[in-house]
């Protein structure tokens, strides 16, 4: 954390929560998305993000249809 990689970002939840019903009613039935995919991408588009990075296809396919600019990560499993 020293090394700003990670910031603290005061958070609207009313607002993330407001955003997360409005994306989960434009998408969730298309793509299938989860709860949690859901809230993530509400938080960094009322964060003012546009930019996002997943490791995780379908929050990633969210993200997009939301209109963020996404990176797919994998993660390397041979440990």
């Amino acid at each position: 954390m020293d090394g700003g990689i990670w910031i603290s970002v005061p958070t609207a939840w009313d607002k993330v929560y407001t955003e997360a019903e409005q994306l989960g009613a434009r998408f969730t039935a298309k793509l299938n998305t989860r709860s949690l995919n859901t809230l993530h991408v509400a938080l960094a588009i009322v964060a003012g993000y546009t930019n996002f990075v997943t490791g995780d296809s379908d929050q990633a396919k969210l993200a997009k249809a939301a209109g963020l600019s996404c990176t797919l990560v994998s993660v390397n499993s041979d440990g």
